[in-house]
């Protein structure tokens, strides 16, 4: 995706190589993180985006878009998200997926 095509409150979803991603910019960063919540799996296409967090509207998991952390204590069994390192190339994101 072309950077200059990234907006403030942007939520885009991409398949990459069969890995499902999701981009976000939020608070002036973008973000890239796999599309799966760590509790039960679901998507986060319709995730709770607040400043560098995002919350599952599944079960209401709260996760840290810096590290991947969960930051609810109640939710047990959930790993934390893949987030993927990414930069700018003629313009374009690229994001590293290993």
């Amino acid at each position: 995706m072309n950077i200059d095509k990234v907006y403030e409150g942007m939520k885009q979803r991409f398949q990459i190589n069969g890995f499902d991603i999701l981009l976000i910019k939020t608070g002036g960063n973008i973000y890239v993180i796999e599309n799966r919540c760590g509790h039960f799996g679901a998507t986060l296409d319709n995730a709770k985006i607040e400043k560098d967090t995002i919350t599952c509207q599944h079960h209401l998991a709260k996760f840290s878009l810096l590290d991947g952390y969960v930051l609810n204590d109640f939710v047990e069994d959930c790993d934390k998200l893949k987030i993927y390192d990414w930069k700018v190339e003629n313009q374009i994101i690229t994001v590293s997926i290993f």
